[in-house]
């Protein structure tokens, strides 16, 4: 028998060759590539098992805050568009007894702005439009008839 090869008590050893420096070499790189895909994976079980569930827990409560957010952001803007439909009725509403001279030029009422536009009325639409002198009332630069 070779001198590198263990006597079994007589019974014959199954490596027949002596082992060479190479082969023990080889032999050692692909137990060193196996062993780094076995550690590979379960590194990669144990981030999954013990990562994951903690960002998961930690994004919990900000998943539930954008949520609540963005239903706090539909209301608004549908409250806003509400809102924004009301003014302009408001508006249209507070302008349906007014009067507007358009194409008068500016300064030329004088003094008296309403004696000026009463008469201007008179004028312009005649006696048809009312059977006395017409009365207005001046309200922030805006005349109005009154009702």
């Amino acid at each position: 028998m070779a001198d590198n090869v263990p006597n079994n008590g007589g019974a014959s050893c199954p490596l027949s060759q002596a082992v060479t420096r190479s082969d023990l070499h080889e032999f050692q790189e692909a137990m060193f590539a196996k062993l780094s895909v076995l550690i590979a994976g379960q590194l990669q079980s144990a981030v999954e098992a013990i990562l994951k569930p903690a960002i998961d827990a930690a994004m919990g409560p900000i998943s539930d805050r954008a949520g609540a957010l963005e239903l706090a952001v539909t209301c608004l803007s549908s409250e806003c568009r509400q809102m924004a439909d009301k003014i302009d009725d408001l508006e249209s509403r507070s302008r349906r007894c007014n009067l507007r001279g358009v194409g008068v030029p500016e300064r030329l009422e004088g003094a008296d702005p309403v004696a000026f536009m009463s008469g201007f009325f008179t004028e312009v639409l005649g006696d048809s439009l009312a059977p006395s002198p017409m009365k207005l009332d001046s309200l922030a630069g805006q005349f109005i008839l009154p009702v």
